[in-house]
């Protein structure tokens, strides 16, 4: 039940961050690039490829998919590239 649990609350989250993401609202980059690595390095990892092969792969998925979703984050808040924070 715990399990379940944590993967329903993961993702919620998941459809909150992406849906103000991609709103153009709070720019969640950082996040959803860090679970496209996370995902991506533990399928390599249950494949058998080495620790070294699963950090490269990993952290070059998570620069890519950084930018892009950096640049899709510019296109709809309007140009900018960050906005958020305290009101």
């Amino acid at each position: 039940m715990v399990a379940g649990a944590l993967v329903l609350c993961t993702a919620a989250t998941l459809e909150f961050t992406l849906r103000e993401h991609l709103s153009g609202y709070r720019s969640h980059s950082t996040l959803l690039a860090g679970l496209i690595a996370v995902a991506a390095g533990a399928l390599l990892f249950l494949a058998g490829m080495s620790r070294g092969t699963v950090i490269v792969v990993a952290a070059g998925l998570f620069a890519a998919a950084l930018l892009g979703f950096r640049e899709l984050f510019k296109r709809r808040s309007g140009g900018l590239g960050w906005r958020g924070g305290f009101r």
